[in-house]
C-alpha cells in the first residue's frame, strides 16, 4: 500500500478522507472523535510537491486508514513513513503523532504503535500486552523530518521500531491475547499521550510524507529479515521460473527484482543491540515521575472496516 508521497494526480489538495489510494484498495477512511483533520497540502513536504498535514483537535482522538486484505503473505509487514512534528504549546503531554497498526479481521486488536510526543519530542510506542504508551528515552527534534519504521513480525508475535534507520525497541503485539495474527490496516494517528485532563485537551500539528506499507521486506526473498547473498541465490533460482524472487509485485522474477535486491542489499532488521540506553532528558524524567498510572493505554475505539 503505497501513497506515492501523497502526490498528484493520485491525490488532490484538501481533505484526505474519501480520496483513493490504489485501485485495489478502498478509499481513505477516518475513525475516532473526528475533531481533528488530515489535509493534503503543498506548503510543507519532505520530498515532491505534496504531503499530509494532520491536526489533532482538543479532546479528539482520530485515525485515518486504508484497509487491506491478505496481509501478510509471509513473516513480515513493514510500515514506513517520514514525519515532521511541530512542538505543542501547553502544560500537558502530547499529543501523540504517528502510526497505529491493527488486526481487524475477526476480532479487533492492536498490533503495535510508533510515534512522537509533540510536547516533549520523545519517541513513543505501545508496550506489548498492557498497551501502555511508553517512552523510548530517545528524542527527535521539532520541525525536522525523520524517517520511521514499524516492523511487524508474525512469527515472533512482536514488533520492532526504527527511527532514521536505527533500531530502538522490540515488544510483543499489544493485543496478542485477542488472537491477533494478521494485518488489516496501518492508521495515521493523532491522540492524547496521557489520561489527565490537560493532556486530553492538547492540540498539535504534524506532517506525514512517503507513507508505505510493504507486505514483507523488499529484496528479502528468503524471508529471514535481512537482504544478503542468500536472497540473491533465491532470485537466481527463481529467475524466469517462479515468483519466489518477485520484489515488484508483478508475479514474476525478472531483472527489475534484481535491481531491488541490489538497492536493498545490507538491510538487516535484526541488529544486535537497541539504543534505548540513552541518557534520559528532563522530559523523560517527567514521564517517569508521572508513573504508569498516568500513561495511557491506546484502545481500538470506533474502527471502520
Amino acid at each position: 500500500m503505497d501513497t506515492l508521497g501523497f502526490e498528484s494526480p493520485r491525490y488532490n489538495s484538501g481533505s484526505l478522507v474519501g480520496q483513493p489510494n490504489q485501485p485495489e484498495h478502498s478509499n481513505w477512511l477516518v475513525s475516532g472523535g473526528r475533531g481533528g483533520s488530515a489535509t493534503v497540502q503543498s506548503a510543507v513536504t519532505e520530498s515532491g510537491n505534496q504531503a499530509l498535514r494532520v491536526d489533532r483537535g482538543s479532546f479528539s482522538d482520530d485515525r485515518w486508514l486504508v484497509p487491506v486484505d491478505n496481509y501478510p503473505t509471509g513473516r513480515f509487514v513493514l510500515v514506513s513513513w517520514d514525519m515532521l512534528v511541530q512542538e505543542s504549546a501547553g502544560s500537558g503531554l502530547g499529543p501523540f503523532f504517528g502510526v497505529d497498526t491493527y488486526d481487524d479481521d475477526e476480532t479487533l486488536g492492536v498490533l503495535g504503535s510508533l510515534g512522537v510526543d509533540a510536547k516533549t519530542g520523545e519517541i513513543l510506542f505501545q508496550l506489548g500486552g498492557s498497551g501502555f504508551i511508553t517512552g523510548t528515552g530517545t528524542f527527535t527534534g521539532f520541525n525536522t523530518w525523520n524517517h520511521f519504521g514499524l516492523l511487524l513480525d508474525f512469527d515472533a508475535n512482536a514488533y520492532r521500531t526504527y527511527v532514521n534507520g536505527t533500531f530502538l525497541v522490540q515488544t510483543g503485539f499489544v493485543d496478542l491475547d485477542k488472537g491477533v495474527n494478521e494485518f488489516t490496516d496501518a492508521d495515521i494517528a493523532a491522540f492524547a499521550s496521557a489520561e489527565d485532563t490537560t493532556s486530553l485537551g492538547m492540540t498539535g500539528t504534524a506532517f506525514f510524507d512517503n507513507f508505505l506499507v510493504t507486505d514483507g521486506v523488499l529484496g528479502d526473498f528468503d524471508l529471514d529479515g535481512d537482504v544478503d547473498g542468500a536472497d540473491l541465490a533465491t532470485w537466481e533460482s527463481a529467475y524466469g521460473v517462479s515468483a519466489a524472487g518477485d520484489a515488484t509485485a508483478d508475479g514474476q522474477t525478472t531483472g527489475a527484482d534484481f535491481l531491488v535486491w541490489q538497492r536493498q542489499y545490507g538491510v538487516n532488521l535484526f541488529p544486535a543491540t537497541p539504543v534505548s540506553s540513552a541518557v534520559p532528558e528532563p522530559a523523560a524524567i517527567v514521564l517517569a515521575l508521572l508513573g504508569v498510572a498516568a500513561l495511557r493505554r491506546r484502545g481500538s475505539g470506533n474502527h471502520p472496516r
